[in-house]
């Protein structure tokens, strides 16, 4: 869990729903353009992404 305000989740799911790369309904997200997404992203996510992948192995290999 994230300690998160709540203003600040909604502004930036705000500007990322304008700009087409999430849906945000209810408290959930969906990613619509997960390339873009990736693009807008800091460089930390892809350091995140190799890091459960290398510890978390899946049968389907990476989370693409």
């Amino acid at each position: 869990m994230l300690g998160l305000r709540l203003r600040g989740v909604m502004t930036a799911a705000g500007k990322l729903q304008t700009e087409g790369l999430i849906k945000y309904q209810n408290g959930r997200f969906t990613v619509l353009n997960r390339g873009k997404m990736e693009k807008r992203v800091c460089a930390c996510y892809k350091i995140v992404r190799d890091e459960e992948i290398r510890l978390l192995p899946q049968k389907s290999g990476a989370l693409a």
